[in-house]
């Protein structure tokens, strides 16, 4: 119990952490082809895992829009593509139509876990026990000395919520959850909820304390500072296939000044659930489980509707005699990832991809390949989201190493290329391409935003240019490994690409 304890201090730590310094990014980011019946769909989820804990497993969960309760997938991380460095992929294939599809992400271990939580929007009182995400699992046997009863005994917890309500499960050894032992000695059951802030100082539960008229379940605040214990306000419960549920009001909670607000600016709050005996004052801890940070989010994807997505701006990036990079922009507006992604240039078929996986605001894929000679080549590009196809006509481009000076070979508009290679150790080459002679500033920034390096601030003629960064900071020291941007700047063209140094 002691290391149980311990390992819960330390998780709690990293996360305090990991919100202070990461609160920008989403731990989930997920998306999937659009519905299609008897054809593979692909699922997709970034994982930041903010532990740095080895054999991590992400799941998928989901549901048809007329089931219960949802199914499970395992997920894999894609190998072998630095765009997908942190992309983890599911594919499943479905016979019958799904209707609106609800699909959530967790990950973890079987005792450290974080996990989105799906939306409720039923109007019954209480969700079926199969719309809960359940939350870590707590083994049989584990209680402090001197626990009374196999009903302080946890095995797990769960919740989801609405609109208006939190919602949350808890599951014991007895599958019964008496209130007291005489008029002296209450059973408390309850859920804490734990904003992951180092300035917060109080922690909310939900609890199930029963001695009516003197005591009832409620939402409770805990100040870590001195110790105190208020009733904020009344919650709901009742018991169902031996697992205690509550439910309290979002509205009661945001009338608390110290309530960090819903949705929570850290994007998720810590959860714990926790089974005591005494009285409210002086309650005696009997067991708990370890940590699930709650995520409330969840993504959807209609089988019974689709927007086609459409491509923008297809050109290509010349490093002369060395590569070509050919890039195009895709939006869809359900935010469907494409299942073709292919560019076709004269007899080669290639995948493309891309860094950006947030496919509603546009996203820019690419495809590197080799010089492949002057002279005129043809191309078009292919996607498809699952559901509509999407094409470029046929078109061609000149190319050649020879210091061109005719202005029908000048490039037509301002782009910026992925630098090459990505992720790169020790040295990258970024290209741009300028229309024009115009001011050119190229800027390297770390991911906090902090100026690094800057790689051009010059007026430079029109054409194809390349820079090499060699990993060398501004007052010359070696850049540690990790993500950072570079930004070019010229004339009214203003763009930023992401990049990865690993040693």
């Amino acid at each position: 119990m002691k290391s149980k304890l311990l390992m819960i201090a330390s998780l709690i730590l990293i996360l305090w952490i990991y919100s202070a310094v990461e609160a920008q990014l989403s731990i989930f980011s997920g998306t999937s082809t659009a519905g299609a019946v008897n054809d593979t769909m692909i699922f997709n989820c970034d994982f930041i895992d903010p532990f740095g804990l080895p054999n991590v497993n992400v799941t998928l969960h989901y549901k048809g829009q007329s089931q219960t309760s949802f199914s499970t997938a395992p997920m894999t991380l894609i190998q072998g593509d630095p765009h997908y460095l942190t992309t983890q992929e599911s594919r499943l294939l479905f016979n019958s139509n799904q209707g609106l599809m609800q699909y959530y992400f967790s990950g973890g271990s079987d005792t450290l876990m974080l996990t989105q939580v799906p939306f409720y929007s039923l109007s019954a009182t209480w969700p079926a026990v199969g719309l809960f995400a359940d939350f870590a699992a707590d083994p049989v046997g584990d209680t402090m000395s001197g626990t009374p009863g196999s009903w302080s005994d946890l095995t797990g917890y769960g919740m989801t919520y609405s609109n208006t309500k939190l919602y949350a499960y808890l599951s014991n050894v007895s599958g019964t959850w008496p209130s007291s032992q005489g008029l002296t000695s209450l059973n408390l059951y309850g859920i804490a909820l734990i904003r992951p802030s180092i300035q917060d100082t109080a922690i909310f539960a939900m609890i199930y304390v029963n001695l009516w008229p003197l005591v009832s379940p409620g939402i409770y605040k805990i100040n870590i500072a001195d110790s105190s214990f208020t009733r904020v306000a009344d919650a709901s419960s009742t018991t169902s296939g031996g697992r205690l549920l509550l439910s309290c009001n979002l509205a009661d909670l945001a009338a608390d000044p110290d309530w960090p607000g819903w949705p929570p600016q850290e994007g998720y709050l810590l959860t714990l659930a926790i089974t005591a005996v005494g009285s409210l004052t002086t309650p005696a801890l009997c067991d708990y489980t370890m940590p699930t940070a709650f995520i409330p989010q969840s993504q959807a994807v209609d089988f019974n509707a689709n927007s086609a997505p459409h491509l923008y701006n297809p050109g290509f990036i010349q490093i002369p005699s060395v590569s070509l990079t050919g890039h195009i922009a895709y939006h869809d507006s359900d935010n469907n990832l494409p299942k073709i992604r292919r560019l076709y240039f004269d007899r080669g078929v290639f995948e493309m991809a891309s860094f950006d996986h947030v496919y509603s605001d546009t996203a820019l894929f690419e495809y590197t390949m080799t010089w492949p000679g002057d002279g005129w080549h043809y191309y078009y590009f292919v996607f498809n989201d699952g559901r509509d196809s999407v094409f470029t006509p046929l078109d061609s481009i000149y190319l050649t190493t020879a210091d061109i000076v005719d202005d029908d070979y000048l490039p037509k508009n301002i782009s910026l290329a992925q630098n090459y290679p990505n992720p790169f150790n020790g040295s990258t080459c970024i290209s741009y391409r300028l229309p024009e002679d115009m001011r050119v500033a190229l800027t390297i920034y770390d991911i906090a935003g902090r100026q690094v390096a800057t790689l051009a601030d010059e007026i430079q003629s029109a054409g194809y240019h390349s820079v090499i960064w060699d990993g060398i900071d501004k007052n010359g020291m070696v850049t540690s490994s990790g993500f950072y941007f570079y930004k070019l700047r010229a004339g009214d063209f203003s763009y930023s690409r992401k990049m990865l140094l690993l040693k």
